[in-house]
């Protein structure tokens, strides 16, 4: 997800990342950051962050629209403050002509 980022710098643009994805669902919930991607879905990192944001109204899934699942470790997923900034993010990152 990285590279298609950074094929879209006029779109994305490089942002502090805490690296601690705990911190960054917070950061999500008071309104200091509209979403963050990630590819490591280790549930220990997002079990608890996905299911805060959803009861907050945000929204979560995979780039292909699937639902987070405890039992896949990777994949490119997004996390959100709301679905329309998801889709919005998802809709940039999925460009055919990025790279």
């Amino acid at each position: 997800m990285r590279d298609r980022a950074e094929a879209a710098p006029h779109l994305v643009r490089d942002v502090f990342r805490p690296r601690c994805a705990g911190n960054e669902y917070i950061q999500i919930l008071s309104g200091e950051r509209a979403f963050s991607a990630y590819t490591k879905l280790l549930p220990w990192d997002h079990a608890a962050g996905s299911f805060l944001v959803r009861e907050a109204g945000g929204y979560n899934a995979l780039l292909d629209g699937s639902r987070y699942d405890l039992n896949q470790p990777k994949g490119d997923m997004l996390t959100a403050c709301s679905r329309d900034v998801w889709e919005k993010i998802r809709d940039v990152l999925s460009k055919d002509d990025l790279v």
